[in-house]
């Protein structure tokens, strides 16, 4: 009988033909469901616990190489007590964001309330992470689109993109509402961020561009609920976070995983 070690090590073998049978098979593309078709990780095993983190850095490491998105969306947040909230709640609460519109008029800003997520593949999500925190909450993005999330509209100023939403804005035959909605899904590719425990404007650029947002922002604000089998896997900053969200989620099918 094979010791852990070797097992460990075979099963790490069979991980990796896993993957690149189910990229051969382009199943492996949108969520987790593929790998938990194929195995479900044991919730007290650390053998089998082991093996579903290495099929699970496998998949993610494979999709870091092969594009620049992400099969998932994250929502970053700065403390374990939001990802608590969240997981509790089983719901996304929409914050208000501000954002600038200097292509309509200048220093037109509104006021939006929005759940903010990203689309960036795990090796370049290290300045993400800096400027909105180490704790984070990956979601499908199968259920992204029954939600109707959507990826913002990134603008250039004097775009002819920009200058066409201008005048959408500014046509009176179009309905209000649907200005609004526009709107509310549009973003400067440049700009400076606002910063709201400060109540101000960044005086530094940020390249928005790169953070590949995707945006829960409709007209009437609505509740983001989902359901465990919608996430999948949890971020913390330290191993001792881990045990303050175990009894939150269900870990047989929820990878957690911590910095430290």
């Amino acid at each position: 009988m094979l010791c852990a070690p070797h097992t460990i090590q075979v099963w790490g073998i069979a991980s990796f033909i896993l993957v690149r049978f189910c990229q051969s098979l382009r199943l492996i593309n949108e969520s987790r469901s593929t790998l938990s078709f194929y195995y479900q990780p044991p919730h007290r095993s650390s053998t089998g616990r082991k093996i579903y983190e290495i099929i699970m850095t496998a998949i993610s490491k494979s999709d870091s190489k092969r594009k620049v998105s992400s099969p998932y969306i994250y929502h970053f947040t700065r403390t374990i007590d939001a990802i608590i909230g969240i997981l509790s709640d089983k719901k996304f609460n929409p914050g208000i964001c501000k954002e600038r519109y200097p292509y309509i008029k200048k220093e037109f800003i509104r006021d939006i309330p929005m759940v903010c997520f990203c689309d960036i593949p795990q090796n370049a999500r290290k300045k993400h992470k800096e400027r909105y925190g180490y704790y984070a909450i990956a979601m499908s993005k199968k259920w992204a689109r029954n939600k109707k999330i959507s990826p913002v509209i990134y603008l250039r100023n004097q775009s002819y993109l920009a200058e066409s939403i201008k005048a959408i804005y500014n046509n009176p035959l179009i309905a209000e509402d649907i200005k609004e909605q526009l709107l509310n899904y549009c973003k400067p590719t440049f700009g400076f961020e606002y910063v709201k425990k400060c109540d101000a404007w960044s005086s530094n650029r940020v390249r928005f561009y790169d953070e590949r947002e995707w945006r829960f922002a409709p007209v009437k604000t609505s509740e983001l609920f989902f359901e465990d089998k919608d996430i999948i896997a949890v971020y913390v900053k330290d191993k001792n976070d881990i045990d303050k969200i175990s009894h939150l989620i269900d870990r047989d099918k929820i990878h957690i995983t911590s910095k430290k």
